[in-house]
Parts: C-alpha cells; sequence; structure tokens
C-alpha cells in the first residue's frame, strides 16, 4: 500500500485538527519553529505520537521524518505509548522527595490500582514520576495534564481522582520582602496580572522612559546597574547586550528571547513572578529588545506551567490591544511582536543554546560556543537570551536610574535578588532580599528549621550549586561572595536540610535527576553520570565497596571541564562536594 493510501486509510487528524496543525507552520517566523508545539497538540489529542502522526508532520513542516522523530523521542512530554485522559505527574525532585515523594507515589499506585507508567482500564488516568516540577513550595507537588494540582497528599489524591474536573486546590505561595523589594512590592494586589491595575501602579512608564533614552544611554544604565543574569549564570546584562553585533555590520533580524523554563530543582521564582506579574515581564522584554534593535522576541516557558502560559497569553492580548505590543509602541517609533512557545519537559532546554535548538524544532544539545547566541543564535541570528526575573528588573531600572539599582545590592552584584526557599523550613516559598543578604536572615524569613531541628546544609542556588554545612550560612547571597565559600548563587533556589537528612541520598537524588535530564551528547556525561547513579545506589543499598568513594571522586573528575554545558560539569562536581563536606554519609555500607 502506498504512503498516501495508508494515510488516507488512517486519516489521522480531522479537517479541524489539519488546519489547527498547519497554523503552527505560520505561527513564527520560520515554519519549522512550530514543530514542537504541533507535537504537543498531537500528545494532547491522541495521547501519544504515532508513526502515522510523525508522517502527516514531516510533509506539513517540510522536513524528514527523522527530523520529527528525533524530536518526538527526546522530549519527555511526548509519549509513543498511550498515556490516560487525566495525566498524572509526581514531581520526584529533591524537595518532594523530602516532603515524601515516594509515599504519595505509592499512595497513587493503590488508589488507581496500577503501576507508574501505566493506564488504568478505563483509559482516564495514567501516572508517572517526573523529575522538578517548578512548584517545590507545594511539595511533593503534582500536575494533571500539566496543570499544576498543589500537595500530593492522600487526601488531595482521592478528591483529584474522584472528581479531576471539580478539584481546584490552594496554591498560594508564602511571600515575603523587606522595604527594598523591587518586582514583588506589589504582588499582595490580586489584579496585578491584568494591564489596567499594572498601568495604575506605573506599569509601561520603564519602557516609556526607555524609549526617551534611547538605546546607547539605556545600555549605559543598565551597565551602571550592575544588574546580573539571574537565571543562572550571573553575566553582566548590560555587557552581553554590547556583544550583539551592530546592526551595520550585520543586517537584518535580530532576538530577545525570555527564558521561562524553570527546570532547576529547588527554583520556582519565575512562576510566581510570572503568574502575578505578566505586565512586568513583557515591559522588560521590550526593554531589551528595543535595546539591541530587536522587533521580534518570544517568552519560552515551560510545559509544565499550564496556567502561567494562559495567563501570559491574556497578558500579551491585552498589550496588543492597547498599543504596548506590535506596531509603533506608545507612538515612539518601535515596534516588536512578542510570541509565545512552551518546552517539552526537558531541563536542558533552560540552557541558552540548547533552548535555541528546541525553538529551531530540535533535540535540545547544546551548541559549542564560539560563536555565542548574541553573534549566532535563533535560526543564526542575533539572540540575546535572559531569564525571567532580569527582564523584570529592567522597567525598574529605566525609571529610577542604573545608580539606584546598583546601590540597592551587593559590589557586583546590583538590586535585589528572588529566592525560592524549600525543604525543610516552616514557610516554603519566595523572598526577596538586596543582594548581598546573608543567608542566615532568608532562612529566618522562612521560619528557620522544620518543627526547631537542627540545621545540617543548606544547597544556596538550586540542585546544580555546590551544598554550604550548617555553619557557612552566615554568607552574604550574591554571585561572587557565594563563589568565595565554593558554590554559586545559580537561579536562587534555596534547599534547606535538617539533621535527618543523609546526603548520600541527596547526592543520590540529584545525580539521578542530571543522568535524566542529560542530553547524551558528550560520552562523560551521558555514561559517567549513569556510572555516578549506580554506585551512589549500591552504597545505599547496603552493598557498598571500600573504594567507591575514590571511585566516585576520580569519575568525577574525568567529566568536570570535559564537556560542552554546565549540566556534565555540575555531574561531576556536586558528588565529590558532599563527601568533602559530609564524610561520614559515604562510608562504605556492607550488608
Amino acid at each position: 500500500m502506498k504512503t498516501s493510501d495508508s494515510l488516507a486509510v488512517q486519516a489521522p487528524f480531522t479537517p479541524e485538527q489539519e488546519k489547527i496543525l498547519a497554523a503552527w507552520t505560520a505561527y513564527y517566523p520560520y515554519p519549522i519553529m512550530g514543530l514542537i508545539e504541533a507535537l504537543r497538540q498531537v500528545q494532547e489529542w491522541h495521547g501519544c505520537i504515532r508513526p502515522a502522526d510523525e508522517e502527516h508532520l514531516e510533509k506539513l513542516f517540510k522536513t524528514t521524518r527523522a527530523r520529527v522523530h528525533e524530536v518526538a523521542t527526546f522530549f519527555p512530554y511526548f509519549t509513543q505509548r498511550p498515556t490516560g485522559r487525566y495525566r498524572i505527574g509526581l514531581c520526584r525532585g529533591l524537595s518532594c522527595a523530602l516532603a515524601g515523594s515516594k509515599a504519595s507515589a505509592q499512595c497513587l499506585e493503590r488508589a488507581l490500582g496500577v503501576k507508574e507508567g501505566q493506564v488504568t482500564p478505563d483509559g482516564r488516568f495514567s501516572f508517572e514520576e517526573m523529575e522538578c516540577l517548578g512548584a517545590c513550595d507545594h511539595a511533593p507537588a503534582m500536575i494533571v495534564n500539566e496543570e499544576l494540582k498543589g500537595k500530593a497528599s492522600e487526601e488531595n489524591i482521592r478528591r483529584l481522582i474522584s472528581d479531576p474536573e471539580a478539584y481546584q486546590p490552594s496554591l498560594e505561595s508564602s511571600l515575603h520582602g523587606d522595604d527594598a523589594c523591587v518586582l514583588t512590592k506589589h504582588f499582595s494586589n490580586p489584579g496585578l496580572h491584568q494591564l489596567e491595575v499594572y498601568r495604575k501602579l506605573g506599569g509601561y512608564d520603564g519602557l516609556k522612559r526607555a524609549l526617551e533614552l534611547g538605546r546607547p544611554a539605556l545600555i549605559e544604565e543598565v551597565k551602571k546597574s550592575n544588574l546580573r543574569g539571574l537565571g543562572g549564570a550571573g553575566f553582566p546584562t548590560g555587557g552581553k547586550w554590547t556583544t550583539v553585533p551592530p546592526e551595520d555590520k550585520v543586517p537584518g533580524p535580530r532576538y530577545v528571547v525570555a527564558n521561562f523554563d524553570e527546570s532547576e530543582p529547588g527554583c520556582f521564582k519565575d512562576r510566581v513572578l510570572g503568574e502575578r506579574a505578566p505586565h512586568q515581564l513583557i515591559e522588560g522584554l521590550l526593554i531589551a529588545s528595543y535595546a539591541i534593535g530587536a522587533k521580534e522576541a518570544f517568552i519560552f516557558i515551560r510545559g509544565e506551567y499550564r496556567s502561567q502560559y494562559r495567563v501570559l497569553q491574556a497578558a500579551l492580548r491585552e498589550a496588543e490591544s492597547a498599543g504596548l505590543v506590535g506596531g509603533n509602541i506608545l507612538g515612539k517609533g518601535f515596534s516588536c511582536s512578542v510570541r509565545l512557545m512552551r518546552g517539552a519537559g526537558a531541563y536542558i532546554s533552560g540552557l541558552d543554546t540548547a533552548l535555541l535548538e528546541t525553538m529551531e524544532g530540535k533535540k535540545a544539545w547544546p551548541r559549542q560556543p564560539p560563536p555565542f547566541p548574541t553573534v549566532s543564535g535563533l535560526m543564526g541570528r542575533p539572540t540575546v537570551v535572559n531569564n525571567v526575573e532580569t527582564l523584570s528588573m529592567l522597567p525598574h531600572i529605566a525609571i529610577k536610574g542604573g545608580e539606584w539599582f546598583a546601590k540597592l545590592g551587593a559590589a557586583k552584584s546590583g538590586g535585589t535578588g528572588v529566592y525560592s526557599v524549600s525543604g525543610h523550613v516552616e514557610r516554603p516559598g519566595v523572598y526577596e532580599f538586596p543582594m548581598g543578604t546573608p543567608l542566615r536572615r532568608i532562612l529566618e524569613a522562612a521560619g528557620g528549621v522544620r518543627e526547631g531541628r537542627k540545621l545540617k546544609a543548606v544547597i544556596p542556588g538550586g540542585a546544580s550549586t555546590l551544598v554550604l554545612r550548617a555553619d557557612e550560612i552566615d554568607v552574604p547571597m550574591d554571585f561572587d561572595s557565594l563563589r568565595g565559600v565554593g558554590s554559586f548563587l545559580g537561579a536562587g533556589g534555596v534547599m534547606v536540610l535538617d539533621e535527618t537528612v543523609n546526603m548520600a541520598e541527596v547526592a543520590h537524588n540529584i545525580e539521578r535527576f542530571l543522568s535524566h535530564e542529560s542530553c547524551g551528547q558528550c560520552t562523560p556525561c551521558r555514561e559517567g553520570s549513569e556510572w555516578t547513579v549506580r554506585i551512589l545506589e549500591r552504597m545505599l543499598e547496603g552493598r557498598g565497596r571500600d573504594d567507591d568513594a575514590a571511585t566516585l571522586q576520580r569519575v568525577g573528575e574525568n567529566i568536570t571541564g570535559k564537556v560542552i554545558c554546565a549540566l556534565g560539569d555540575t555531574v561531576g562536581m556536586v558528588t565529590r562536594a558532599f563527601m568533602k563536606k559530609f564524610p561520614e554519609d559515604f562510608s562504605a555500607r556492607k550488608e
């Protein structure tokens, strides 16, 4: 039977569905950029990606079957086996593991009558354990069809399964900031996500001021502010912008991408910033676009943030209707469109070059620089990738100036930081403090260690940053101070560990995450991460060997510095850091 006859018999899509898929070939500047979203639609319609689906998309996007298949099999959201109508995801990241995700998984198995990865006989439910869902403040967190459903307690699981459509949990997060807070200042206002409320509070005045300043003066203000990349790298924002080649030397399109793919275990601040103040992000994105001469910008948001995606959609519609996005913005001759794009469950997509590969309809394999994205980024064009928190700071810098912002923070880290605090604290949540605030002060704001127990350790910037002992928490929380004590600020994901925790178990949880999320491009990372996990599992099962610690040390040394991206370096560093500071937890365990 010919392929065309086979497609006709299978009729993989209705005429209406074909129109929706075809629309994704026209939504972005380049047709292939719509492939990820088209695959997402197919997954939602069919519950999996079938061979006939891949064949249809191959023709629709005028690409190869191999290209479609590699994307469909790389990203965890896409499956080749059917999932339930209600696809439940249970987080097993570190904060959720500390809160009892293993017991929640057992509860789900009992309630559904199926094992993890299986579908109930009626086809209604399936459940899978997933890596960090960006909801550590609701640990152990669960989602249904990428919609956050809060804490996976036994009662909540029962209510969810009883009536999944009616189940609406409370998703309030603890919020705290001192008098110097910048981004969360108006978060107590429930209508802040609406354009009318945002503008009454000064919203889009920063954009107006930026357009009045002009590009050179705007970039200079951002450089004076000491604003650094708040997604983990800490690179000076103004400095990054200046590496974009001038338009007279490299004419043609240039882009700005808001990195909203927050997938680092322990980090959820962007989720809160995006849902509470979407216009703050959009305004900052427009300011960055103006600064580098971009007429098109994108917000790349992780797929598991479905409600935040809807909030951003609504905010963009408001901004477009008000003439704040599109042509001749504020009558100043500046034009810029903004489009949304969703990821598909891969942590590695949060790395700038892997993010760009994802946007181009490819598997998320990081690129080996140079060139850097600011020279050759999205579709080979100059591209600035900035984090949500970084972009959200820009309106405030434009209004009050770089010197004001710089004075709020530390010597080389201006402004404030928004910290995600989770783990063994009384009040997990989002906390905003000036850069350089001691870590101890942040822990005190979160109520201290739960139930009056003793602090054992803190991971200061997300799972990929190196652990601190309890006697090291007076360190200022800024990029340079944390480097001075052998760790990193990262994305500000503060994870608190009390005296009950065994650090070998923590290391195993983090290394398992990194192994699962390794893209597989670099052999040292791909193989070394699996070896590390296997050795730690053997130790935890009581089958340890006398040379395990030495082997872990050697494996780590053979990965660090021999890979393309920071994920592999993290694989090599994390367990070594735990062993160095808590050797007693890694002594050989034998039955």
